[in-house]
């Protein structure tokens, strides 16, 4: 069984990734729920979501293999738009990170009518979300000299 300290741990992570990415969308997103989600529950998701890394298992979560995500379901203020992101279990927390962030920039690309969330600074373009160095950070795709920024800032600690 998933603890609530982690499920309050990824909510908290959205949150702040919403904060930094809604501002440059100009839109508000709301989380409506934090759940666990097993591979079974969304046929292909192994596909979906993203290549599980080496990495520890959160000493939050049981042996139950079937859980292999959390999942963020979020709606945009005001409308009916439902959009859901993956933060996958039994990879490294970066990219753990990295995973919620790209879902979520999907997410608030789409109902902003396709305007870069993160803006990337002298470009026309989103940055990307990636590790680097062990640290989730937004860059530039094109020039990775250009720009790069954390994805939840200087503050938050990166431990399994």
């Amino acid at each position: 069984m998933v603890h609530e300290r982690l499920l309050t741990h990824v909510r908290d992570t959205a949150e702040a990734i919403l904060d930094r990415l809604g501002s440059d969308a100009c839109t508000h997103v709301n989380i409506i729920e934090v759940a666990p989600y097993g591979t079974e529950d969304m046929p292909g998701a192994d596909h979906l979501i993203l290549e599980l890394h080496s990495g520890s298992v959160d000493a939050d979560i049981s042996a139950d293999e079937s859980l292999s995500h959390v999942r963020i379901t979020l709606s945009e203020s005001g409308r009916k738009n439902i959009g859901y992101a993956l933060y996958p279990l039994g990879v490294s927390e970066p990219d753990a990170v990295v995973a919620l962030a790209s879902h979520i920039q999907d997410y608030i690309m789409e109902i902003g009518s396709g305007r870069p969330a993160p803006a990337c600074p002298n470009h026309q373009h989103p940055m990307m979300a990636e590790a680097v160095d062990g640290m989730p950070v937004w860059r530039c795709p094109h020039d990775a000299a250009n720009y790069a920024e954390p994805i939840l800032g200087p503050p938050h600690t990166y431990s399994s």
